[in-house]
């Protein structure tokens, strides 16, 4: 019996700090495809709690969607955030987001993935959701930009806007692009008839977006192959390919500067003086001119891109001056002719890059993508940390929690996902003034198994800042992969103990040797005060089932008292007690040998409890962690003394001489 109640006492000890719920959980279920609990969210909306939850992976495209659920319903219900809704006004959008992009209708949702993967929960009065997607792909002239996008729903949770960061618009800007190649002598005429056949594949990728192209043939001197007008009206193929090869020297600067007269600054040549200005060099040998006339000057202060193709063994040196600034990356170095078509998608990527880019020099795809805000790479990036790890994943989500236990400060809730081979766990840890994280008490575990068996991740996402049962006391949301649970928290009842005791001192007269009777010394009180240090409201069962544990004449060898009259080895006594709020009694006669030796030191009783489950009932209430719950009593001894407190002793002396 003594080690079977000091189990109990152990058990019931770890247990007084475990006041969120888990043998009432309130679960919703989705499925684990889809991620269902991915993220959750508590907010009042149209005056009426609810639940968000998203489930990034909705859908055969993983479109994604976000729940709504209720806890009088117990039921989910999934938004509508496509279809034709009302936009926000421009005006109205960029006051409210002055540094996004207020698109005005979102694109089906087959364009959209991962809708919901990150969204937040306004703190106002009246409730407001913000959910997003980080992939919004769209194109612009035969290529895909990727955005991120963000709808917003109001009060009643209906989508009214939507709105980017760093949104990439298809750029309408047109580029005027010249081809010069080479057509000195050092060419064969089959490397002459590669060339044009390059100039023409790179047409022909192009030919949907909003350039235009011209080409000049240079040598000593210097020739239009076509002109913009010509690749407008659909005879520059045909002109390019009946080009013959000029077979001359090669006079670079000075073909420079005919291609600014003639075709880049000459409305005549269909050039639009407005539009980017960029230049393809094709060459397979230095300049034999000087560059007298400061062409390369000249470009640069027109803003016109100059991309360099060096064929052969040429100095690079040389072709670097030529090419504008990033030099490295706007030059381009071949052995042979044969090479032209192997430099195709990289010439392609950098071309098409001048058009996308509003200033000077051009910057890559993948930079481009990574201005939206957002990372197409974070879905796969988590769901390899989430399925590969082999720890835990302690902290990989935290939840600031409203006051759980009435002393005034947030708690902390810390999901641990992958813990329990992937099962997952969660803990509550009680705030502390100092500390921030009460760490003299162990947390609160909560396995999944407890309250969402049979699902994986449990703890992926976490929110607990509401009350969702309308009993004012906050509720705990645990997400998983396929399911939540609603989790509530339990009244804490704060009770304090004291012992008192009838008659006020033992009287020595009661005692007489020999003797093997035991008589009623004393009755013992102990009398608790129960209070309850939250806040709840409703119909809560808020009392307490306590074991109660007691010991007499601690710290001695032989006992004096006891509590069953017709055992003298009773010193103990353990009693199961149900305390109300308010104060509550129980009394204990305490029987003492009439014939003892000590009639001086006083009794010492001592009296400790704990919370337990020992007594039927459904309470709800848990008990206060810093409740004191030992308590000490001494029982004096009547001292023969008169009304000046002048005692007079009871001391017999025997002694004899041998």
């Amino acid at each position: 019996m003594e080690t079977h109640s000091w189990i109990l006492f152990i058990w019931a000890s770890l247990s007084e700090a475990f006041n969120i719920d888990t043998e009432h959980p309130l679960r919703f279920n989705g499925t684990a495809e889809d991620f269902f609990g991915y993220s959750v969210y508590q907010s009042e909306f149209e005056n009426r709690k609810q639940i968000i939850v998203g489930a990034p992976l909705k859908g055969t495209n993983s479109t994604g969607e976000m729940y709504s659920c209720t806890v009088d319903l117990q039921s989910c219900t999934p938004l509508l955030w496509t279809g034709n809704w009302q936009t926000t006004p421009g005006s109205i959008c960029k006051q409210n987001f002055p540094h996004c992009c207020c698109v005005s209708l979102l694109p089906g949702s087959e364009s959209v993935r991962f809708f919901g993967m990150s969204s937040a929960v306004s703190s106002d009065a009246v409730g407001r959701l913000t959910s997003c997607s980080p992939y919004l792909p769209h194109e612009c002239d035969g290529n895909s930009y990727l955005n991120g996008v963000c709808v917003q729903f109001n009060s009643r949770l209906q989508a009214v806007s939507n709105f980017t960061v760093a949104y990439q618009e298809c750029t309408k800007r047109e580029v005027n692009l010249v081809f010069l190649f080479d057509g000195s002598k050092s060419l064969k005429l089959d490397e002459f008839e590669m060339n044009k056949k390059f100039i023409l594949d790179v047409m022909k990728k192009l030919s949907n977006s909003s350039m235009k192209f011209a080409a000049v043939q240079f040598a000593t001197t210097f020739r239009t192959v076509f002109d913009f007008n010509d690749y407008k009206d659909g005879s520059a193929e045909d002109k390019l390919m009946k080009e013959p090869h000029m077979n001359e020297l090669t006079n670079t600067h000075g073909a420079i500067v005919y291609v600014l007269k003639n075709l880049l600054n000459s409305v005549s040549s269909g050039a639009d003086l407005s539009a980017q200005k960029a230049l393809v060099i094709i060459t397979d040998g230095e300049p034999t001119d000087f560059d007298d006339e400061d062409a390369l000057n000249r470009c640069v202060e027109q803003n016109i891109i100059r991309i360099v193709i060096g064929v052969g063994k040429v100095s690079l040196a040389k072709f670097y001056q030529l090419a504008s600034e990033p030099k490295i990356d706007n030059t381009f170095y071949i052995q042979n002719y044969n090479g032209l078509q192997g430099l195709l998608d990289n010439l392609q990527k950098k071309i098409y890059n001048i058009g996308g880019s509003k200033d000077t020099h051009s910057k890559d795809r993948q930079k481009e993508l990574s201005q939206s805000g957002f990372s197409v790479l974070y879905h796969k990036y988590f769901q390899k940390t989430l399925n590969e790890s082999n720890t835990g994943r302690f902290a990989a989500s935290l939840a600031s929690l409203k006051d759980l236990n009435g002393d005034g400060l947030s708690d902390v809730a810390v999901g641990a996902p992958l813990e329990n081979e992937g099962e997952g766990v969660v803990y509550i840890y009680l705030g502390d003034r100092t500390h921030g994280i009460n760490t003299e008490h162990a947390p609160q575990r909560i396995p999944a198994r407890s309250v969402l068996p049979g699902l994986q991740q449990f703890g992926v996402s976490l929110s607990g800042q509401m009350d969702m049962s309308d009993d004012n006391l906050t509720d705990v949301v645990i997400g998983a992969k396929g399911g939540i649970v609603l989790l509530k928290a339990r009244p804490v009842m704060s009770v304090s103990a004291q012992l008192s005791f009838s008659p006020n001192e033992i009287s020595p007269n009661d005692f007489e040797c020999p003797s093997d009777k035991a008589f009623n010394a004393f009755n013992l009180t102990s009398c608790f005060t129960v209070n309850e240090r939250t806040y709840s409201s409703g119909s809560l069962k808020k009392n307490l089932n306590v074991s109660l544990n007691l010991n007499v004449d601690v710290m001695r060898r032989i006992n004096r008292g006891f509590f069953d009259q017709s055992d003298p080895s009773s010193r103990t006594l353990q009693k199961f007690v149900l305390l109300d709020s308010g104060i509550s009694c129980f009394g204990f006669p305490i029987f003492m040998p009439i014939c003892i030796r000590d009639t001086v030191s006083p009794l010492k009783i001592r009296m400790n409890f704990s919370q337990t489950k020992m007594l039927s009932g459904n309470s709800m209430a848990i008990l206060d962690i810093h409740s004191r719950t030992e308590e000490y009593v001494e029982v004096p001894f009547q001292r023969n003394c008169d009304s000046n407190n002048s005692c007079v002793a009871d001391l017999n002396l025997n002694f004899r001489f041998t």
